[in-house]
């Protein structure tokens, strides 16, 4: 198909040659980082292909610089913060190779960077996540490790405005048995809610009908103990199967968990006790565990109590931005915001661009991986003359198509 003889002729560029900086690839590539550029074209190669790009052709995406950058943005985001103006930053000293020779940037920002100093950071307004994660931190007395007590319990339905915190455990599943709460009493049995009879593992054989009388017989007795041993407990929590009668005649609420980490939670905060299997209570004094109290909702069950434990319940329909509002909090828990950043001072016009361009109103600690990450790039950009062209050096692209093939 003759493509110059069709409307998308006027899109099409034939020309494949191009004397761009590589600066300005590179550029492009962190614009394509932060923003969504409309100038797409169509490209028809030498083979008659036709293909997407943008004017400048931006590096490939598997180009080490490319992966230097990439790795650079991961790191600052494991700081907490999302690496925008680390783009920003990097965007804008990179468009100074268009007026200044590289080694005067790279001095510029030596002596800008030499100045630092630790002010104030201004106060802002604290983002919605934050401030739950902050009003958690507040549950909590102690200052060790309290990040790791803090569960973060996700509710697909809602808004995330209708998110909270609690002090005390949340399950996010309903009850299998739920007709009141008597009271706020608990047992936890990781374990089968049933009689734990070694003979049921195996085929039994009886030599008369006594004998198959006598043993129904008792196990009903056994089993009648075992509904009168836990009738007055408020809340079951069992790691198990539950027997159907059990099931059918006991009057409280009981759960099947799925996880023994969440009986484990459960004894922390109700200072109760986890058994293993009906037989270590039956016909025995029962040691239950307390809460404060206890509510029961639609999506999920909320026990409070006075331990050293906190739940964030987050909300969101879309499972998406649950999963991605569960990964900010989780980075904004791990990483403490401190209450200063840096100021910089400048003594040439350059330095006063570069100051401007830097000075972006960040955490002291994420600042300290900005100018660490920033130190990194520039110095491998501008040392490797692979990387990059400037207009000052004047130099081209080789002509000769062949110049990489050995003779």
């Amino acid at each position: 198909m003759d493509f110059n003889t069709t409307p998308l002729s006027s899109l099409i560029n034939t020309s494949t040659k191009h004397t761009v900086s590589l600066s300005n690839h590179i550029i492009s590539i962190l614009d394509s980082l932060s923003t969504i550029t409309e100038n797409k074209k169509l490209v028809l190669d030498k083979y008659n292909k036709i293909f997407i790009t943008e004017d400048p052709k931006k590096l490939p995406i598997n180009h080490p610089i490319t992966q230097q950058i990439l790795y650079s943005l991961e790191r600052i985001q494991k700081t907490g913060d999302e690496g925008r103006n680390f783009i920003y930053i990097l965007k804008k000293i990179l468009k100074l190779v268009n007026e200044y020779q590289t080694n005067d940037i790279i001095k510029a920002l030596k002596n800008v960077f030499a100045t630092k100093k630790i002010v104030p950071l201004p106060k802002k307004e604290v983002s919605f996540l934050e401030n739950l994660a902050n009003e958690s931190l507040a549950m909590l007395n102690s200052e060790v490790s309290q990040d790791k007590k803090i569960k973060i319990v996700k509710i697909n339905s809602g808004i995330l405005k209708d998110s909270f915190s609690v002090k005390g455990f949340v399950i996010n599943k309903l009850p299998i048995k739920h007709k009141k709460i008597r009271n706020l009493s608990c047992l936890l049995l990781n374990g089968n809610l049933e009689l734990d009879n070694p003979e049921n593992k195996s085929i039994l054989q009886f030599s008369t009908p006594d004998d198959l009388l006598n043993y129904s017989t008792n196990e009903e007795k056994m089993l009648d103990l075992l509904i009168e041993s836990i009738k007055d407990v408020g809340f079951i929590f069992v790691n198990g199967s539950i027997n159907k009668r059990v099931l059918e005649t006991y009057e409280g609420v009981i759960y099947k968990l799925s996880s023994k980490y969440d009986l484990m939670d459960l004894q922390k905060i109700s200072n109760g006790y986890i058994y293993n299997s009906t037989t270590s209570f039956l016909d025995k004094e029962i040691r239950t565990g307390t809460f404060k109290s206890a509510s029961i909702n639609d999506d999920y069950s909320i026990f409070e109590s006075d331990s050293e434990m906190v739940s964030i319940v987050l909300k969101d329909s879309l499972e998406f931005d649950l999963e991605e509002h569960e990964r900010k909090i989780k980075l904004i828990l791990s990483h403490k915001k401190e209450s200063n950043t840096y100021e910089f001072i400048h003594s040439t016009t350059l330095e006063r661009k570069i100051k401007d361009i830097i000075s972006v109103k960040v955490d002291k600690n994420v600042y300290d991986k900005y100018i660490e990450e920033i130190n990194f790039i520039i110095s491998t950009l501008f040392k490797t003359q692979d990387y990059l062209i400037t207009k000052e050096e004047v130099v081209k692209p080789k002509e000769n198509k062949h110049w990489d093939e050995c003779d």
